[in-house]
């Protein structure tokens, strides 16, 4: 992984974990590099999101680059029964993009 490549990371986490603490949760970072999910927050109020953290990439038209996630996130979903959030971070700006991915049953519950 190029320098670059690995730095935008790093600041897209550290941007994402300032958000987070702002919205009122604890943010427990991963202890290694390649884990399966960048972090853990919980709140107060007991909600708990599992979040892997991408820094914002666009393509040349300016069009934003959306990612999908891995097969192994994709089975940690299911076994939880819960969604990993998808957070961007424009390491450029600052600026973070959350929309909540749920889980259909947890919508039928509310």
């Amino acid at each position: 992984m190029s320098y670059e490549k690995h730095g935008r990371g790093m600041i897209a986490v550290n941007l994402v974990h300032n958000f987070l603490i702002q919205q009122g949760y604890q943010v427990f970072n991963e202890d290694q590099s390649q884990g399966i999910i960048d972090m853990v927050a919980i709140n107060e109020e007991g909600d708990m999101l599992l979040i892997d953290v991408k820094a914002l990439a666009r393509r040349t038209d300016g069009t934003k680059i959306n990612r999908i996630l891995r097969p192994n996130q994709k089975k940690l979903e299911d076994v939880l029964s819960t969604k990993i959030q998808l957070i961007y971070a424009d390491v450029e700006t600052g600026e973070i993009d959350f929309n909540r991915r749920y889980k259909w049953k947890n919508l039928m519950k509310r």
